[in-house]
Order: structure tokens, then C-alpha cells, then sequence
């Protein structure tokens, strides 16, 4: 317990046909840590690298990423099993709907685009509906028009500058109490830093007027008409993937989750050594599970042998952490000061005992302690259980706490934090404090009122803050 895992450093050598089962049954068993082979193996083996089955999984894995990201998320919950790499590339490339997504997808970009410039062309016009004539009118040639905006204080100062300019700068207006709308046509008899600096100097706000025909009410119109057509072909567009996604979503998930898989054993296989006819590989495993390695992969590969080699001093083997269940979430603090050293004690169970009691006697309030119990038992209802209708965290804050830790971060800091608060309510009623103030005394003469006195009730004269003792 206060040691970690005993570690022994093995050679695997067997049958070149057998390197991929061999390579799954130590995946699946989740005990071995690949090394890289020694300079003595090393030099009677090869590297079996980028071979095509490796490319193709890859590809097929970004592929179907690409498609996952595209198409709108479902909830999946059956489970498919594959029985080989072969079954797996067959039902990935069964999942043919690239060009039919892409195509969608392209339509779908443009036609967004398309109603965020109409949704801004609509709010414009109807911000400038008071100009009575056909906005055509306004796209000339030799001149460029824009829309504008002055706060209404200092449009006498503005106007003047632009009279000054008779025969460059056209100008039509309509005034409120607050703001003034502008409606400028310049010609080019002015230069352009000119009128940039009458511009900035008088702090106004002014955009192209756009390319659009007819007058303001017209456009309006037309406008919400052509709004209103885009928006139901988007949501065609969006039933369309959905029904993709209903179709296909499931096996994409099962496909992405077992290349991934897939793909990071045959990165194994690619740093194996390798001979004509059989294959090499070197690492470290729990010396309790040498017998189980041992057995399972002489019961599933004939002819794969395991040795146990001899490690020198100056080689350090990986630490491998072995606690309780309920201690093992402080081996992140651990890990965050140092890891120890495989034949180093470690301090997890020592630092679970303490850890809480120093937090409490830090805090020493039943106030705070409750609020941050109740804060950390929100995040492992939220993050860990996926229970999302209750919030008590503001939007920005919960954003900012994602920038510093991630999802299952939280949910281990949560968990470590819940006795330490424990331990500060409790020493919060010992120490008298509850959100700073001495509260005991009130509590004490509620229940002497009462008739409830002796025992662990203080008499009279026993406690200084007692308002009756005032």
C-alpha cells in the first residue's frame, strides 16, 4: 500500500503471424508498457513501418471524424462488436455518404451566409425606411454612398463641416432626440482622407449603403419574403442530416471508437521488431500479473514465449500507483508535486488522511465549508451523472473553470475537497463560526428557552457570547 507496484521488465518474442492478437490481448488487458527494444535486438530486427493496413485505418478513422463532426449528434446506446480489422474496414466503408454530407454541408455554409447578409440588409433598410426614394438611386458610378449614424449633440458641428463641402458631399437626414440617421453620397471631388478625417473627427458611424433595388418599404418586404424561404430551405437542409444521422450516426460511433482503437495497436505493431517469420517486443508489467501474461497469451498464440529480463541499476522502472478505491483520487496531488520512484514510498494514503484536515482546520467555518460542499456535490452531479437542470454557477465562471481544469480534473478536485469540508463543518461549530460571525450563543439560548439544558448544552456563565450574558 505504501509502495507502488512492483515492476518486472519482459521480452515477448513469437510468430510473426500472431503479433496482432498477441498486440490485442495486451491492449485488452491494460498491464504492459512497450519500450523500446535494446541496442543488442535491435541490431538482428527490423521496423515494420507505414505499412498499407496502418494508412488505411488512419485514413478511414479521419474520414469518419470528418463525418461525426458534420452530421448532428444522436444519442447511441447499443454496442457493436467486430470481429476483426477486416469486418471493421468493411462496415466503415459500408457508411458511404461523403459526397451526399459534403454536398449538404457546402449548401447548407452558403445558405447561412446568404441569411446573415439578409438579416443584416434587413435591419439596415428598416433602420433607414425614412429615405422615400428607390435606393438605386444611390449606387452611382462616379459617386459612393453610405449610411450613417451621429449622436444627436453634436450633428450642428457635423453638418457644418459638410457645407463647407457643397458640390462633394451630399446629404439627407432625419433627427431624433437622441441619435441622428445620416444618408451620405460623396463624390470623388473630395479626396479621401478628407472626408475620412471629417469623419473620425466627428465620431460617426458609417456603412456602404447596399446593393439593393426599390424603395425602403419594397425592400423590407422583399427582404422578409426572401428570408423567410431561405430559412425553410435550411431547415430541409437540416432534416436531411438528420435522417443521415439517424441512419448512420450509431455505426459511426462504433466504427470511431474501435479504429481508435485499432489505430494506436498497429502503432504498436509499426515499432515492433520484426523478422521474416517472427516479431520482438520489450516492456514492463506488474510482476503479480507475470503469470496471468504468461498464460493467456500461451493459451490464444502458439509459439509466443515470455522472459523475464534482468534490469541494471541505472534503468528505472514506471511507477504504478496501487491504493483503495476511495484514496485513489488523491494520487492526482501526488502526481502534481512528484511521482515517486517505483522502490520510493508512497505518500497517497498518508496525504488522504491529512489533506482533509488540514483543509478543514484552513477553513474552520460552517458557512464557507457548506457553500463550497454544496458547490463541489453540484459538480459531480453535473459533470460526473450528466444531471444539467439545475445551475448554480454563472455562465462565465463555468467557462472560465473549463480554461483551467478539464471535465474529470473537476470532478477528482470535487471529490477530494467533499471531507476536507466535512472536517470545516464540524470544526466551524467547535471554533464558533459561521460565515465569520458567532452564532453558538443564539443556538444555546433557543434551546435553554426551550427547557433543553445539561449535557452538551453550556450553562449559564460557561459561554461569554451568549446574548443572554450580555
Amino acid at each position: 500500500v505504501f509502495k507502488p507496484v512492483q515492476m518486472a521488465k519482459i521480452a515477448i518474442m513469437g510468430l510473426r503471424k500472431n503479433q496482432q492478437t498477441s498486440v490485442s490481448i495486451l491492449h485488452d488487458m491494460e498491464i504492459l508498457q512497450l519500450e523500446p527494444l535494446s541496442k543488442d535486438v535491435l541490431a538482428i530486427v527490423k521496423n515494420e513501418r507505414d505499412n498499407e493496413l496502418t494508412r488505411q485505418v488512419s485514413d478511414e478513422l479521419l474520414r469518419v471524424k470528418a463525418l461525426m463532426t458534420t452530421l448532428p449528434r444522436i444519442p447511441v446506446t447499443v454496442t457493436k462488436r467486430f470481429d476483426s480489422i477486416d469486418d471493421l474496414l468493411q462496415t466503415a466503408n459500408s457508411i458511404d455518404v461523403d459526397e451526399q454530407v459534403a454536398s449538404i454541408e457546402k449548401e447548407k455554409e452558403a445558405l447561412l451566409t446568404e441569411i446573415k447578409d439578409t438579416e443584416n440588409n434587413l435591419k439596415l433598410v428598416e433602420e433607414f425606411s425614412f429615405f422615400p426614394e428607390d435606393l438605386k438611386i444611390l449606387q452611382l458610378s462616379s459617386a459612393t454612398s453610405y449610411f450613417g449614424r451621429i449622436t444627436s449633440d453634436k450633428f450642428e458641428e457635423f453638418k457644418k463641416a459638410v457645407n463647407a463641402h457643397p458640390n462633394d458631399i451630399m446629404l439627407y437626414t432625419k433627427a431624433e432626440k437622441e441619435l441622428t440617421h445620416l444618408i451620405l453620397v460623396v463624390f470623388p471631388t473630395i479626396s479621401s482622407d478628407e472626408f475620412a478625417n471629417i469623419i473620425q473627427t466627428h465620431n460617426v458611424k458609417i456603412e456602404a449603403v447596399p446593393n439593393l433595388n426599390g424603395k425602403p418599404n419594397e425592400i423590407i418586404t422583399n427582404q422578409k419574403s426572401n428570408l423567410q424561404t431561405k430559412n425553410q430551405r435550411l431547415k430541409q437542409i437540416n432534416d436531411e442530416l438528420n435522417k443521415i444521422s439517424e441512419k448512420h450516426y450509431a455505426n459511426l460511433v462504433e466504427v470511431e471508437e474501435q479504429l481508435q482503437i485499432e489505430n494506436k495497436k498497429l502503432e504498436v505493431i509499426s515499432n515492433l521488431g520484426v523478422t521474416k517469420d517472427a516479431f520482438a517486443m520489450e516492456g514492463w508489467v506488474p510482476k503479480s500479473k507475470l503469470g496471468q501474461v504468461k498464460s493467456t497469451l500461451e493459451k490464444f498464440t502458439d509459439g509466443t514465449t515470455i522472459y523475464e529480463l534482468e534490469t541494471k541499476e541505472e534503468e528505472k522502472a514506471p511507477t504504478l500507483m496501487s491504493n483503495p478505491g476511495r484514496f485513489r483520487l488523491f494520487e492526482a496531488f501526488i502526481r502534481f508535486y512528484s511521482l515517486p520512484q517505483s522502490k520510493e514510498f508512497d505518500p497517497t494514503m498518508v496525504f488522504a488522511l491529512i489533506f482533509p484536515i488540514f483543509y478543514g482546520l484552513m477553513i474552520g467555518d460552517t458557512g464557507y465549508c457548506l457553500v463550497i460542499l454544496l458547490v463541489c456535490l453540484w459538480v459531480i452531479r453535473r459533470v460526473e451523472k450528466g444531471k444539467r437542470n439545475l445551475n448554480i454557477m454563472p455562465r462565465q465562471l463555468r467557462s472560465f473553470a473549463m480554461l483551467i481544469l478539464k471535465k474529470r480534473q473537476m470532478v477528482k478536485l470535487s471529490k477530494a475537497m467533499i471531507p476536507g469540508c466535512v472536517v470545516g463543518i464540524v470544526l466551524g461549530v467547535i471554533f464558533d463560526l459561521h460565515f465569520g460571525f458567532h452564532l453558538n450563543g443564539y443556538v444555546f439560548d433557543l434551546l435553554a428557552s426551550v427547557g433543553i439544558t445539561g449535557g452538551w448544552v453550556p450553562e449559564a456563565g460557561e459561554l461569554l457570547n451568549r446574548p443572554s450574558q450580555a
